[in-house]
């Protein structure tokens, strides 16, 4: 008899919802050990908040860069854009403001929501360690940030997708 491996995603049950483990004091800790950071940086407050309320504040950082994205895109396209950003941005690090940053609480797991935490905790860290977050680096640093928010949760939930579902393989006989 053969055995059919099946991966299945464990969507909408109450198995894929993976809790929060881990404090966000934690996730900095943890962080700062990836990213080799030994200074001693007071740690942000970190504020849980709607998706609603992100999208306002992600709408709000965006309008300040319509002009500029404007001079290489059309009006529509950059709309499109901000649009895009509102829905789907889970965090936001502002950098002249050093001392908060903004997770949405709106996320179906608990490991994704701490992901997020670290890869926010990351451009607080990229900023306070080595400069401008919003210079020519950006793309870089967003991809590094990117990284370690797939790290932490192939660390912590290997069984996990990157969205922080469990997907388990189940053989089927």
């Amino acid at each position: 008899m053969t055995k059919l491996m099946a991966i299945i995603l464990i969507a909408g049950s109450a198995l894929s919802g993976t809790p929060a483990t881990h404090t966000d004091a934690e996730i900095y800790t943890w962080i700062k050990n990836k990213m080799g950071i030994t200074e001693n940086y007071e740690m942000p407050t970190v504020k849980h908040v709607s998706q609603s309320v992100l999208a306002v504040m992600i709408r709000e950082k965006a309008e300040g860069h319509r002009k500029e994205w404007e001079e290489q895109n059309t009006q529509r396209e950059v709309n499109e854009y901000i649009d895009m950003l509102a829905r789907e941005v889970r965090g936001l690090f502002l950098a002249a403001n050093m001392k908060v940053l903004y997770v949405t609480s709106d996320t179906n797991t608990g490991i994704y929501r701490e992901a997020i935490v670290a890869h926010e905790l990351a451009h607080y860290l990229q900023q306070k360690s080595g400069g401008d977050v919003y210079g020519p680096a950006r793309w870089f640093r967003e991809m590094q940030a990117e990284q370690y928010q797939a790290e932490y949760i192939e660390e912590f939930c290997p069984k996990c997708n990157g969205m922080g579902e469990i997907v388990k393989e189940e053989a089927n006989q």
